[in-house]
C-alpha cells in the first residue's frame, strides 16, 4: 500500500476503493468466485461439490497471483461494474 498514490488506496467510500473494485470485476468475474451467479450449474448436490471443489483449488494456486495491464477502455469497465452490482442486490 506505501507504493499506491493516496488516491489509490483502497479505503472505505474512496476513489481507490472504487477503483478496487473495479479491479476485482474484472479479474475475479462473479459466477467463478461464487455459484450464485454461476447459471450452467445445477441445482444437483454433484454440480455443487465439483464447483467448490474447483473453487477452493484454483484459490489455492492462483490467488494473489496478478499481471496488470491497460487493456480494457474504461466504458467496458463501468459497464461491468454496473452488472455486477445489479446482479448482487
Amino acid at each position: 500500500m506505501n507504493q499506491l498514490e493516496s488516491d489509490d488506496v483502497p479505503k472505505t467510500s474512496s476513489g481507490g476503493a472504487r477503483r478496487r473494485l473495479v479491479h476485482l470485476v474484472v479479474q475475479l468475474p462473479a459466477q467463478d468466485f461464487t455459484a450464485r451467479f454461476c447459471r450452467q450449474l445445477g441445482a444437483e448436490k454433484q454440480q455443487q461439490e465439483a464447483f467448490e471443489e474447483f473453487r477452493r483449488a484454483r484459490d489455492a494456486a492462483v490467488i494473489d497471483v496478478a499481471q496488470v495491464t491497460a487493456a480494457i477502455k474504461h466504458s467496458a469497465v463501468r459497464h461491468l461494474l454496473n452488472c455486477y452490482q445489479s446482479r448482487s442486490h
